[in-house]
């Protein structure tokens, strides 16, 4: 999962130990939701991207 405004990845392996530590500590559950927690943009999943490809 990629935040593009923050520019941090969080390993999709990580994602629900990271969740659970968040709702236990403060109660958010923006990353279950895809928002990032740090600064509420939508998380892009970057597991469907096929590396090597470029946009132009």
């Amino acid at each position: 999962m990629y935040c593009p405004k923050c520019k941090k990845t969080i390993e999709k392996e990580r994602v629900e130990e990271i969740d659970k530590k968040l709702r236990e500590r403060f109660r958010i559950d923006s990353l279950s939701r895809g928002i990032c927690p740090v600064c509420g943009c939508q998380l892009i999943d970057l597991s469907g991207k096929k590396e090597g490809l470029s946009a132009d």
